[in-house]
């Protein structure tokens, strides 16, 4: 099999919590030749990405994806017809467990903020909202906001051109989906949760119609708008509640907090502005509240420079909030601002040791059994192995949170057998959520996966040399020195 570096052609996915693309490149073209996926027509949204959304037939069958398959499900629930087929949205951190299905020599993960880094340096002034020239700071911060999660991150760019991460990457679901749970929510305190289920479950094509609408008042509400946001609304939803309830909206209305401050008549909402953009203040909240702890630390505290990313720093409501928070910064937001990952990833995949190192997000070790210590060991964790007393559980550290790492620097140990007729060895692989865990079953440690390493028959006690390294993934290496079989295995540390 070729290596990854042999590769003729350089293909990014990016799959979304709401959105996704490809982007593509052979290995000969310069990256200004970057083909990026066509124009998505979602009806009256149109979009450089599609939404993350899939349907199967009757027989388990792909049908469709993106638009296609949202605009084909609403038709089958329209004619009833939707029974029995598969409709799936959102499903991105079902691919986190289960994979692609790409075979490994061919694939990559790129850490999407380390792919907005990477993008970011190469942009030109006339591909600029704001900002002017190529990149000149040496650290900046990327404010990677999505449609699932808000991601930052902060680099250094070194002397060789290549990016050293400052800070463990950090963030949290701030995102353009908590948007839409709030006007949700707004609608259910108006209609009723029941009424307003019965109507996403019975009425798809004018949820996803109400969906696509308030997506579109999402990318265009300012800071400064004053006059009141108009967002057309199905008229099914109307009449369900009248069947339901016996009233107007009109009278609902009056019996919540938004009383004369939204008006329901002839298929749309008049929402005053301050009311709608209070929907965004979750996230514009938890962002700035965000990068203002991470200034306070004292290898970020001189960062200057901030570039915002992704299909949610496409919102001026953001954009404002930014700028608020960090009144004398330079505030950097490239055009196709959502699609900046994307092109980012591509370049990742033709060079990445373009990333010089990164933080650990987390303390990694293997699950050992040291011999029984009473001034050590807790009397719970004392186990007989091959007749001897050993402590179980124990957490043997290899690399630890918070320690800046070298792309392919590698931290080694030894492991020996614990009796004679041990046929295999196996090495469990545990993260932690702390600098210095001591036993696998403490708080905040997670089980990774497994090492299986086959032991010969010549001798009783076997030595398997085990490496860690970090690439975009997490490698462990397992070498057992008489034999010299060697395993080699990739963990997912995002």
């Amino acid at each position: 099999m070729n290596s990854k570096g042999d590769k003729l052609l350089v293909a990014a996915i990016d799959f979304g919590t709401t959105y996704s693309g490809y982007a593509y490149v052979f290995k000969h073209e310069d990256f200004s030749r970057m083909k990026i996926n066509n124009l998505w027509n979602g009806g009256s949204l149109m979009s450089l990405k599609c939404p993350t959304c899939v349907l199967f037939d009757e027989n388990k069958q792909f049908h469709s994806f993106g638009y296609e398959a949202e605009d084909k499900y609403s038709e089958l629930a329209n004619d009833d017809k939707h029974e029995k087929w598969y409709y799936f949205r959102r499903f991105k951190m079902l691919l986190h467990k289960k994979g692609a299905d790409i075979d490994s020599g061919s694939l990559t993960i790129a850490l999407e903020p380390e792919a907005a880094s990477l993008i970011c340096q190469l942009l030109p002034s006339d591909i600029m909202f704001s900002g002017s020239g190529r990149l000149t700071a040496n650290k900046y911060m990327i404010l990677d906001l999505g449609g699932g999660t808000a991601d930052i991150t902060v680099h250094e760019k070194q002397a060789d051109g290549s990016l050293r991460e400052l800070h463990e990457p950090t963030g949290g679901a701030w995102d353009g989906t908590k948007v839409d749970e709030a006007f949700h929510q707004m609608l259910i305190k108006i209609v009723g949760a029941k009424t307003f289920k019965t109507f996403c479950d019975t009425q798809k094509f004018d949820h996803l119609d109400l969906l696509r609408e308030l997506e579109m008042k999402k990318r265009t509400i300012t800071h400064v708008s004053d006059n009141k946001i108009v967002v057309n609304m199905p008229f099914s939803l109307t009449s369900l509640y009248q069947q339901e309830c016996g009233e107007t909206i009109a009278d609902a209305i009056n019996e919540t907090p938004f009383k004369d401050k939204i008006i329901w008549a002839a298929g749309k909402v008049r929402i005053e502005a301050n009311v709608f953009k209070g929907l965004f203040k979750e996230c514009t909240d938890g962002v700035t509240r965000c990068v203002r702890e991470l200034l306070q630390e004292p290898e970020v505290k001189d960062v200057d420079t901030f570039f915002m990313v992704g299909g949610f720093s496409e919102s001026p409501m953001m954009q404002a909030a930014i700028r608020d928070a960090l009144p004398n910064a330079k505030i950097i937001i490239p055009a196709d601002v959502g699609l900046v990952v994307l092109k980012g990833a591509v370049v990742f995949g033709r060079e990445p040791m373009k990333i010089a190192s990164r933080i650990a997000k987390y303390t990694y070790g293997i699950s050992i059994s040291p011999p029984f210590d009473s001034t050590l060991h807790p009397q719970e964790k004392r186990v007989v192995v091959g007749g001897k007393e050993r402590c179980k559980d124990v957490f043997k550290k290899y690399i630890q949170k918070g320690e800046s790492i070298k792309i392919g620097e590698r931290r080694s140990g030894k492991h020996v057998s614990l009796k004679a007729d041990q046929k295999k060895m196996l090495l469990r692989i545990y993260a932690s959520a702390e600098k210095d865990p001591k036993f696998i079953t403490d708080p905040g440690c997670e089980y990774m996966g497994r090492l299986i390493v086959k032991l010969p028959e010549a001798q009783d006690i076997f030595k398997v040399k085990v490496d860690m390294m970090f690439e975009t993934e997490f490698l462990v290496d397992a070498e057992e020195e008489t034999s010299k079989q060697k395993i080699t295995s990739y963990f997912d540390f995002l």
